[in-house]
């Protein structure tokens, strides 16, 4: 659920061993893709560097199932 007033599902997608590829963005989309260790990852949520809540939630959760 959107945490909002919207009615929307988020649906978290956990694959491993990605290559890079070229992106087909919209003509005023603008995204730049970073690469960073998982643990890094964890650790940009526990200092506050990645500030989405859903994100952190997402990030959290697939760390638990990765290690499980």
């Amino acid at each position: 659920m959107s945490p909002g007033i919207l009615h929307e599902k988020m649906h978290l997608f956990v694959a491993k061993g990605l290559k890079s590829g070229s992106q087909s963005l919209e003509p005023n989309e603008r995204i730049e893709p970073r690469v960073v260790r998982w643990s890094e990852a964890i650790a940009m949520c526990h200092d506050g560097l990645i500030e989405d809540a859903k994100t952190i939630a997402a990030i959290f959760l697939a760390d638990r199932w990765l290690r499980s």
